[in-house]
């Protein structure tokens, strides 16, 4: 599965663009649409490695449950 992203501006500041498809690069949904249906089973495969990679790596290490939570509870008690 390779994800479709819509929302923060600033993703590519947490996330490698190389793992999801931006769809604001996207003119509209039927643009997408018609990207998605074009991409080669290599060019999809590129994702593919691309997620795994950065899920395996320590960069995701901050998305997880525990360490989300620290961050939290660090900001509200530096307040």
């Amino acid at each position: 599965c390779i994800p479709v992203y819509y929302g923060a501006p600033d993703i590519r500041n947490f996330v490698p663009e190389d793992t999801f498809i931006d769809y604001t690069k996207f003119k509209d949904m039927e643009a997408l649409d018609n990207y998605l249906h074009s991409i080669s089973e290599k060019e999809a495969e590129k994702y593919l490695i691309a997620a795994e990679s950065f899920l395996d790596s320590s960069a995701f290490d901050k998305f997880y449950c525990n360490n989300v939570v620290k961050e939290m509870v660090r900001a509200v008690l530096n307040c």
